[in-house]
């Protein structure tokens, strides 16, 4: 008799889950509280799904137990994962490093996913959300849901978050009737809000830049103008000052370098989404946050300063943006000078560590992914079971860790899946 096992969520890691199960000669049914699977899936990578990432996952991923995810990772690596795809009949190409399917569409990977669940006869239940779960005293789970009370050997949650969704799905606490200990879910991969900034005049603009996560009274200090960037430059920046007027030097947080967005409420783009999960975190316990962005990475900023020698603060406005348009686009130009005269800012501070006070982060519903979730310590990263609960398995996104941009957290939750699948059948 086959084992029986059901999993809760049609999202990337349910459905991962469910394949690999029933390859192993398990009978999977699959219970999705929307209407159709893999709605994330389908905006993942901007409609492109960016599968998995060959870089170092060491410093990527964000939870109480770093480890935790280099382990499952290791476990189930990119080369098994694009195995998977391939078995699907989904070819992948690599963008340095960042693997999407050759297709470059999401949808092609979701179509893969079901044509290939439903050839192996798994039982996709859509519209049919769970409302209790328990294990029973012969072993066996039961999932209820307001049609039906499903029952099986193996249980497999992988139910996501709210990241996305304009309502919580009522799934996300599903693992409190297990007593499994969760972290309260935080947005992240999502723009951050900026406080007394210009963002009127910069909404609109990208530019190449390094930023720089400042929190705790580093943040305090750099607002009050009494702190500033620290770096390579922090030296000659002090020798400029008399002993009495030198500035104190803070080291950042965390440090990001890509294209960034400046929007209408703040800033944005890739490295901005890689550190807001930790500037919500620390904004949730009441600390200050600063983001110093660098212009000058990746130039020879000791060339362009020079040329700039002249920008000096009885310049009037007209020619400080004049000067600063040989850097900046025009409209972060303008906001730049706004901000000079505001704190009173050299050339050379502005450039390399343009000050953005951070106020909040975007909404959950309008994240990409979320921090937070059950806590890692419950679970083993070899096989996803939960190690006080035999037969309870959980993996992707309801588990806390919490990947940058570029395919990690899908990686994460291929990875988890591919795991779940084939311990649970067993």
């Amino acid at each position: 008799m086959k084992k029986r096992v059901l999993v809760v969520g049609a999202g990337a890691s349910g459905l991962a889950a469910a394949i690999t199960a029933a390859r192993e000669g398990a009978q999977v049914t699959v219970l999705e509280a929307e209407d159709k699977p893999c709605k994330k899936l389908l905006r993942t990578g901007g409609g492109r799904c960016n599968l998995a990432n060959a870089a170092d996952p060491a410093s990527v991923y964000d939870c109480s137990d770093p480890s935790f995810p280099i382990e499952v990772l290791s476990n189930c690596s990119v080369e098994q994962i694009l195995a998977f795809f391939r078995s699907l009949g989904v070819e992948s190409r690599s963008l340095d490093g960042w693997y999407y399917p050759a297709s470059e569409e999401a949808k092609a990977v979701a179509d893969a996913l079901l044509a290939e669940a439903r050839r192996l006869g798994v039982k996709l239940k859509f519209s049919e959300r769970v409302t209790a779960l328990r294990k029973e005293e012969d072993g066996t789970f039961t999932a209820e849901t307001a049609s039906w009370h499903y029952q099986a050997e193996a249980l497999i949650l992988a139910c996501g978050t709210p990241a996305g969704l304009k309502e919580s799905p009522a799934d996300a606490s599903l693992t409190d009737s297990f007593g499994l200990k969760r972290a309260p879910h935080l947005p992240a991969l999502v723009p951050l809000r900026a406080e007394g900034m210009p963002c009127k005049i910069w909404a609109g603009v990208r530019v190449r830049a390094k930023a720089s996560l400042y929190t705790g009274k580093a943040a305090e200090a750099m607002q009050a103008g009494k702190s500033r960037c620290a770096g390579k430059e922090a030296e000659v920046l002090q020798s400029k000052k008399p002993a009495d007027e030198m500035t104190v030097y803070a080291a950042p947080d965390y440090t990001e370098a890509g294209q960034i967005q400046f929007i209408s409420t703040g800033i944005s783009g890739i490295p901005i989404f890689n550190l807001s999960i930790r500037a919500g975190r620390a904004l949730k316990a009441g600390k200050a946050v600063t983001v110093c962005l660098d212009f000058l990475d990746g130039l020879d900023a000791d060339s362009v300063l020079q040329r700039l020698s002249g920008l000096e603060e009885e310049k009037n406005e007209k020619e400080r943006i004049r000067l600063l348009r040989c850097v900046l686009p025009e409209k972060l130009a303008e906001a730049a000078a706004v901000v000079m005269k505001k704190k009173k800012c050299s050339t050379e501070e502005i450039l390399r560590a343009f000050p953005v006070k951070i106020s909040g982060t975007g909404t959950l519903a309008e994240a990409q992914a979320a921090g937070g979730g059950v806590l890692t310590a419950a679970v083993s990263p070899e096989t996803m079971m939960t190690e006080h609960v035999p037969g309870l398995y959980l993996t992707g996104e309801i588990l806390e860790p919490v990947g940058h941009c570029g395919g990690f957290n899908l990686q994460f939750a291929w990875a988890g899946g591919i795991l779940a699948g084939k311990s649970a059948s067993v």
